[in-house]
């Protein structure tokens, strides 16, 4: 307007989260007016107001500030929020936004091509990383470390090429310390996405007798982990 506005108060009560794990907020002080706002309250329960409220605003004069708090995996929901502008010499204004956080929902699964096969026949393992939920994984990483075999007769692992997202995964080390990862791990999951490899590795008489039992683990930085097992046998002929 063209006059002053006069006893300019704000009403922010800024939203908190879930109860027992409530966000908290800070003012950017990179955008806007900063330091004509503050932060008061306990996380939870945090307002927003003007500095020294109540204060003047010139005609045509404006102040503005943005406000962030970091999230988590126990942050999902949905934020509301709802600010009052008053004065003593024009009435009153309201706003409201709403911002959602998404979450993961990461998982891993591992199956044997078969319990067991006799000796001579390969090996074979199907591992599938996930993300069921409707936010991004992010930092996703896997740790599976697949099974030597007999020492001095170690069975050498490789990704099968025909199956799955096979140019996605890696594997590391030499037989009998392999390790499958995806590659270039850390990586990020869209809401809904999954990756799937097979890995296979040839047997001798020199195989048999061994359970390969492998346990894989996947790890974020924004959902927590999973892991998942599966054992297959090579028998032997007499």
């Amino acid at each position: 307007g063209l006059g002053e506005a006069k006893g300019v108060a704000l009403k922010d009560a800024l939203p908190g989260g879930n109860t027992l794990t409530p966000v908290t907020w800070a003012i950017d002080g990179s955008t806007g007016n900063p330091t004509s706002f503050e932060v008061g309250g306990v996380a939870g329960s945090q307002q927003l107001l003007l500095k020294g409220q109540p204060v003047s605003l010139a005609a045509g004069a404006s102040l503005s500030v943005h406000v962030t708090a970091g999230t988590s995996s126990t942050s999902c929901t949905s934020y509301n929020n709802t600010v009052e502008a008053t004065t003593t010499n024009d009435g009153s204004s309201t706003a409201s936004a709403s911002e959602e956080v998404l979450c993961a929902a990461i998982k891993v699964e591992k199956t044997a091509d078969a319990p067991s096969v006799s000796a001579g026949s390969p090996i074979g393992f199907t591992v599938t990383v996930e993300n069921t939920g409707a936010g991004e994984a992010r930092g996703v990483e896997l740790k599976d470390a697949l099974p030597g075999g007999n020492a001095g007769h170690e069975v050498t692992w490789s990704i099968d090429e025909t199956i799955g997202n096979f140019g996605s995964f890696e594997i590391t080390g030499a037989a009998g310390s392999q390790q499958l990862l995806l590659k270039g791990q850390p990586v990020s999951l869209k809401a809904h996405e999954s990756l799937t490899v097979h890995v296979t590795a040839p047997t001798s008489s020199s195989s048999c007798g061994t359970t390969y039992n492998n346990t894989a683990e996947v790890t974020t930085t924004n959902d927590g982990s999973g892991t998942a097992s599966a054992s297959e046998e090579v028998l032997c002929a007499a």
